[in-house]
């Protein structure tokens, strides 16, 4: 009913009335569009330069360039880098052409139309009242209160069953091998980004390195991540007598998967058996977790040592120590040897890739008898070149070390042992995408944080994380990929609307 007061003050609104109400808010909105563009021009002659409207940006000049970069896409119809008024003006009336009547339609939400019951083109207030009644649901019924019924008073209380940890009947784990070693290793991700996917294409898979210290007895592992990854072993992979690995919640694949040992000595649990993951070992999820583990093996709770951090660097077992920061990768490429995987180049792009280590000397973290962060050789800091940094390339990866410090991990689908399919990204997840559909020629940088997409692609590049978030920008028929795009928002070059990603309702 507030929707129909905006139309009209009377009981009934004609469809001329809706026409020319609408007609009006879209008058409103062009005044106003043209109104903020024009009070730019200080030079008065009807068009607006990025001189002119970055004058008084100040401290927010990066922002204030994005916005021009913005309205150039949107209305510069000579590309002489300035927007005229007929400029605007023509945009705008393209974008209402475009969008169906604009904001104006976007105003009168929902159609009033759409309750003219006798489709005689006038809609009254008695209709809409009448549509309501006809589709609103009715009140619930009360429910009757239950009479309560006596229960006999038992003359000796019944035994108590022995108490029994949650889960732990479906917690159905290979048998432990006599005298093996048994560790619970657990994290959040690892701090690679993986080339082939075992989630669906949508979902960034991560590689965890896990390192076999020598010894005598046999390791029986179970390892499980909060997000899909690849478990790389390697080191004395002859300890390892089984490896039991559990997914949390995969969708479109097996969730997880292990390069670096032989397949019999693998096993995949479904999902929500036993285990979930965890990141510091002294809490009580951790210790519930193996409580269960050591129910279903029949072992004591002290047998099972817990190794979990949040991000898995390097973890050495069954000491839990793990590299406190990632050196930069390798240069070389990678060699499959005798069905393990062998690092020989973390990174895809030439070994252009530099890590970004951390001067300062880690220290052990509180609390975590288990779980120790130990350094590993020292190496220096490597700093890109400033000048590096101010291109598109250079800017994405160093994002893309900075939140996956072994930066893009080449894997081959074939050595990973899986309880599913393993498929190679057609395009890659994260910054590591962004870089290739801009080594490609798909895409090119118009400002910092924006992309223009220049012609079609198969997806959007999965697990885009960024702060502030990108924008992509659909070039003149382009499609709009397929997948999610994540915290990126997208627009069209022809219509700056957002289309797609957060805060685009």
């Amino acid at each position: 009913m507030n929707h129909f007061r905006r139309y009209t003050a009377s009981d009934a609104v004609t469809e001329e009335a809706i026409r020319r109400t609408e007609a009006a808010w879209r008058a409103e909105d062009r005044a106003g569009a043209l109104a903020r563009l024009m009070r730019r021009d200080l030079d008065g002659d009807g068009r607006v330069s990025r001189a002119e409207y970055a004058e008084g940006g100040g401290d927010h000049a990066a922002r204030v360039s994005e916005e021009f970069a913005r309205l150039i896409a949107r209305a510069d119809r000579d590309g002489d880098g300035a927007i005229g008024l007929g400029e605007m003006l023509s945009a705008l009336r393209t974008e209402e052409a475009d969008e169906g009547g604009g904001s104006a339609g976007r105003r009168g939400a929902p159609d009033l139309r759409l309750f003219d019951a006798n489709r005689d083109g006038t809609i009254s207030a008695a209709e809409i009242r009448s549509v309501i009644a006809a589709v609103a649901p009715p009140a619930p019924l009360a429910r009757p209160t239950p009479v309560p019924v006596a229960q006999p008073r038992q003359t000796r209380p019944a035994a108590a069953p022995p108490p029994v940890p949650n889960s732990t009947r479906s917690c159905d784990v290979p048998s432990l091998p006599e005298g093996a070693e048994v560790v619970y290793l657990s994290g959040h991700l690892g701090v690679g980004m993986s080339n082939v996917a075992i989630d669906g294409m949508d979902t960034l898979t991560s590689v965890a390195t896990v390192e076999i210290e020598a010894g005598e007895r046999p390791l029986y592992v179970f390892a499980s991540a909060a997000r899909p990854t690849i478990w790389r072993v390697g080191g004395a992979t002859g300890r390892v007598a089984r490896f039991v690995v559990e997914p949390q919640n995969p969708v479109l694949g097996p969730g997880a998967g292990v390069a670096g040992l032989p397949r019999d000595a693998v096993t995949f649990l479904p999902a929500g058996s036993c285990a979930e993951s965890v990141a510091w070992p002294g809490s009580a999820r951790a210790k519930g977790v193996a409580r269960r583990l050591a129910w279903g093996l029949g072992v004591a709770l002290g047998d099972i040592r817990i190794v979990a951090l949040s991000r898995l660097d390097r973890v050495r077992i069954p000491s839990g120590e793990a590299q406190a920061r990632v050196a930069a990768p390798p240069t070389g490429p990678l060699a499959v040897r005798d069905g393990a995987v062998v690092m020989g180049g973390g990174a895809s792009f030439g070994g252009s890739l530099a890590a970004r280590g951390r001067d300062e000397p880690p220290t052990k973290p509180r609390g975590l008898p288990n779980s120790r962060r130990v350094p590993d050789a020292p190496t220096p800091r490597e700093r890109a070149p400033r000048q590096w940094k101010r291109t598109a390339r250079g800017r994405l990866e160093a994002r893309l070390h900075a939140l996956f410090p072994d930066g893009l991990v080449e894997l081959e689908p074939a050595v990973i042992v899986a309880a599913g399919p393993v498929v190679p990204y057609d395009v890659l997840p994260g910054h590591a995408g962004m870089i290739q559909l801009l080594d490609a020629g798909a895409m090119r940088e118009v400002s910092p944080g924006m992309y223009l997409l220049t012609r079609a692609v198969p997806r959007f590049p999965a697990d885009l994380q960024e702060a502030p978030a990108v924008r992509i920008v659909l070039d003149e028929g382009v499609p709009i990929p397929a997948g999610r795009p994540g915290h990126t928002r997208v627009f069209r070059r022809e219509v700056p609307k957002c289309l797609l990603g957060p805060d685009c309702g």
